[in-house]
């Protein structure tokens, strides 16, 4: 199945609102599908790959033996997540915090957030103090994951609004890496500047971006080849345009003295 760039995931455990949810999304023109936990498999996320990801809510319990889990990988994926009541607790489950079920700690109904520090995804809220929102839950948050922070609270829930801003931001500027890469890559590849354009290697005709100009004995030819084919035997020998710790590497059409690859 192909799927189109840009897509966000939620990924749904029986909640009342997921649909809800996915509409006020594509109202923002964010385009998103819904997912059953029980589909959502590490396959499933690398042909979907999406770019971030929303657990839903639902009726089932954290601390219940046999209740509904998101696969481990998705916290692996560095991208955006976003749990809502059920998929709060179960993120915190998964991530070594504590969900308990206790006396005095449901709220069904209307309740207040209270704000505790600030934090860019809560812009817009608690402009007139105290946020009114809607609860449905029995069990609470009693420890968070290493690395969260607690940035709201009810009267019954004391890590109602949390986040783990540090990996939010490293998530977001590996992701910005990854972006600026595939975008060189597409340059290097495409009808542009030749110089910038991948050249094959000239024993195994493999195109890449990263080449070795050497003679395989003194006095022959220049040829260049990828560094793979650079360490074998009968090319190690021979002689590189440099010296053989540190030969010229040739990268988006520049030569460049690079150390040698061990």
């Amino acid at each position: 199945m192909e799927y189109i760039n840009d897509k966000l995931l939620i990924i749904d455990f029986g909640s009342q609102v997921t649909q809800l949810i996915a509409r006020r999304l594509r109202e923002l023109n964010i385009y998103c599908q819904i997912h059953p936990f029980q589909k959502v498999t590490d396959h499933f996320l690398k042909e979907f790959s999406p770019k971030a990801i929303i657990l839903s809510g639902g009726p089932a319990s954290v601390i219940q033996q046999g209740s509904p889990r998101p696969p481990m990988q998705i916290f692996k994926m560095d991208v955006p997540i976003l749990g809502v009541c059920y998929g709060q607790q179960v993120m915190m489950h998964c991530l070594g915090g504590k969900v308990e079920s206790g006396k005095c700690t449901a709220e069904f109904g209307r309740a207040y957030l209270k704000p505790k520090k600030s934090l860019n995804l809560l812009e817009g809220w608690f402009e007139n103090g105290n946020e009114q929102v809607w609860m449905s839950h029995g069990d609470h948050v009693s420890q968070l994951a290493s690395g969260f922070e607690t940035y709201g609270t009810s009267p019954n829930a004391p890590f109602a609004v949390v986040a783990d801003v540090v990996a939010e931001e490293k998530a977001a500027r590996r992701a910005a890496k990854k972006e600026a890469k595939a975008a060189r890559r597409a340059v290097r590849q495409g009808e542009g500047d030749p110089q910038h354009g991948q050249k094959p290697c000239a024993i195994c005709e493999r195109s890449v971006d990263l080449l070795i100009r050497c003679q395989i004995r003194a006095g022959s030819e220049w040829l260049l080849v990828c560094g793979k084919c650079w360490r074998l035997p009968a090319v190690a020998g021979g002689v590189v345009d440099g010296d053989g710790s540190n030969p010229h590497y040739r990268y988006g059409g520049l030569w460049k003295n690079r150390a040698a690859a061990a």
